[in-house]
């Protein structure tokens, strides 16, 4: 989730991650689902990046 401080993009998540974004993109609808992440539109690009609730549970993590 530490990929998530900053606002980025599936496509960006995956390369850094090793991952397909495919998998990714299913990562990131489970966690928004769950109120962690949130997803906006610039343009034509679509951003991901850590609700306030994503930051508290990345904290009590350690992580």
């Amino acid at each position: 989730m530490r990929g998530l401080l900053s606002p980025t993009t599936t496509t960006k998540l995956a390369t850094s991650l090793g991952l397909a974004p495919s998998t990714v993109s299913q990562h990131l609808a489970v966690l928004a689902s769950a109120g962690l992440v949130r997803r906006y539109r610039v343009g034509p690009r679509v951003l991901y990046e850590l609700e306030d609730t994503g930051v508290v549970l990345l904290t009590q993590l350690g992580d």
